[in-house]
C-alpha cells in the first residue's frame, strides 16, 4: 500500500515571497490596462496612475505609522484592480480617495 499524504493544503510548497506573487499579478494586469488605455484614452491611464499612487502612499503611511512591515506590492495590485473596475469618467479625487480608503481602512 502506498503512503498517503497527511499534510494540510496546500500540499506543494514553493519558496515564493508575497512580493514575487504581487509582481506576477501586476504583470498579468498589464494587458487589461493597455486595453483600457487603447479603448478609453489617456484618461484611463491617468485614473490608473492616481489610484495606484493613492494606494501606495496609504500603504507607506500605514507602514510608517506601525513602524514595521514590508511594502510587498499588494497596494499596487489593489490600486490597479480598483482603477480597472471604476468607470473612466470617475473623478480623479474619488479614485484616489477610494484607494486610500481601501488600504488604510479595509486592509
Amino acid at each position: 500500500m502506498k503512503p498517503t499524504l497527511s499534510q494540510s493544503a496546500p500540499h506543494i510548497r514553493r519558496g515564493r515571497t508575497t512580493s514575487a506573487v504581487m509582481l506576477d499579478v501586476l504583470i498579468a494586469l498589464v494587458p487589461p490596462a493597455v486595453a483600457a488605455v487603447y479603448v478609453f484614452g489617456t484618461r484611463a491611464l491617468l485614473l490608473l496612475t492616481v489610484t495606484m499612487a493613492g494606494c501606495a502612499a496609504a500603504q507607506w503611511l500605514c507602514l510608517a505609522l506601525r513602524k514595521g512591515g514590508e511594502f510587498d506590492g499588494s497596494a499596487l495590485v489593489t490600486g490597479a484592480l480598483l482603477a480597472l473596475s471604476l468607470p473612466v469618467g470617475t473623478p480623479l479625487w474619488a479614485g484616489a480617495a477610494a484607494g486610500i480608503f481601501a488600504i488604510a481602512v479595509i486592509k
